[in-house]
């Protein structure tokens, strides 16, 4: 049932309309004035406020602002018998439904609360059907997240598994190639004696024999970030000293900041060495180095090296297929990060990871 709070101070007039309104099946409270009504909406609730404006003490404009306040889902009608383009102008400003002019037709009054009753109705329904939307998006989000979880997990389980995939290769094909090496060194060996061998071919045998002498695998011994208690910078100048002894290759650590979160601390470092990796792999570089910085809030992780470079053209199509690349994109990603990738032909790669500056 609808419930009204009429409020005229003329006793008639208030009587009245509460008797044609309760004929009407409507629940009707009567108050005489502002103040007696206002404490009526502190203390229960109603769907529409009738209310004549001029009457003592706080007029029907003020009671009205003060309802809207209480309750912002109340439908106001507001009746006088003085009409003014102030006063329409103010209750439609306050958000009143509707205006009516004294002396109230029975007949416009209730064509009013009518329409009023239907607004009533259409709030209620569109509170129930956000509610609900509400609660299936709730629903919809959890399982979302439920459903990506699961998804990291498994993308985890196959970076680790490529990792693992790639050092087994790259041992595979180096112990495949090593005998038809080691025959190619002993044919050109004696050549090298000779005064009329062109520079090319004997630079070309001295790096044979030392590709030769170098052991297999020469990634294959690395140890992948497992300690629970290491520091970025621990890990990754472990990984360098290793690296460096293999390869000839100059890698300078810096001082690291290093996440308090394991698991972001592990997928920053498999980025950062995944990094360092591919530099030392394909770069043709002698030195890289790895250093970090603190900017609005915001910690960068660069993988510098001073290499041949590469081309923009060729850097844009090696985004979207080079496997070390996609690794350490995603990587970075796992670790909270966006991943910058900056190359200038003769001069080097610079890979960066930027980070919000976590709890060290």
């Amino acid at each position: 049932m609808t419930s009204i709070l009429l409020v005229d101070d003329e006793k008639n007039i208030r009587i009245t309309l509460g008797e044609i309104l309760k004929d009407e099946g409507y629940k009707v409270t009567l108050a005489s004035d502002g103040n007696e009504a206002l404490e009526m909406l502190e203390k229960g609730k109603f769907n529409i406020l009738l209310s004549d404006i001029s009457m003592p003490g706080k007029n029907g404009l003020e009671l009205a602002r003060a309802a809207c306040t209480a309750d912002h889902r109340i439908k106001i009608i507001l009746f006088t018998g003085k009409g003014s383009m102030e006063n329409a102008t103010e209750a439609l400003r306050i958000g009143t439904f509707d205006y009516l002019l004294k002396p109230v037709k029975e007949q416009e009054l209730l064509a009013s609360l009518d329409r009023a009753v239907r607004v009533l109705k259409l709030d209620t329904r569109n509170s129930r059907l956000i509610k609900k939307n509400q609660k299936y998006r709730h629903k919809l989000e959890k399982k979302i997240q439920s459903q990506s979880n699961q998804l990291t997990g498994l993308s985890q389980k196959l970076l680790s598994l490529q990792d693992t995939t790639r050092d087994k290769l790259v041992h595979e094909i180096r112990e495949r190639i090593q005998t038809p090496l080691i025959k190619i060194s002993e044919i050109l060996t004696p050549l090298q004696q000779e005064e009329s061998l062109s520079p090319k071919l004997s630079e070309f045998c001295e790096k044979l024999k030392k590709m030769i002498s170098s052991p297999p695998g020469i990634f294959q011994d690395i140890d992948p970030f497992i300690e629970e208690s290491i520091t970025l910078y621990e890990g990754l100048t472990t990984l360098s000293r290793a690296l460096s002894k293999k390869t000839g290759i100059e890698i300078a650590i810096d001082k690291l900041h290093s996440p308090a979160d394991r698991e972001q601390r592990k997928n920053l470092y498999l980025a950062l060495r995944e990094a360092i990796l591919n530099a030392s792999r394909h770069s043709g570089t002698k030195k890289i180095q790895v250093f970090s910085k603190e900017k609005d809030a915001t910690v960068l992780y660069t993988v510098q090296d001073n290499g041949k470079g590469i081309q923009k053209a060729i850097l844009q199509k090696q985004e979207k297929s080079c496997s070390g690349l996609l690794l350490m994109r995603q990587r970075a990603q796992m670790a909270g990060g966006l991943f910058g990738l900056e190359s200038v032909p003769g001069e080097g790669t610079a890979v960066t990871i930027a980070i919000e500056a976590p709890s060290f």
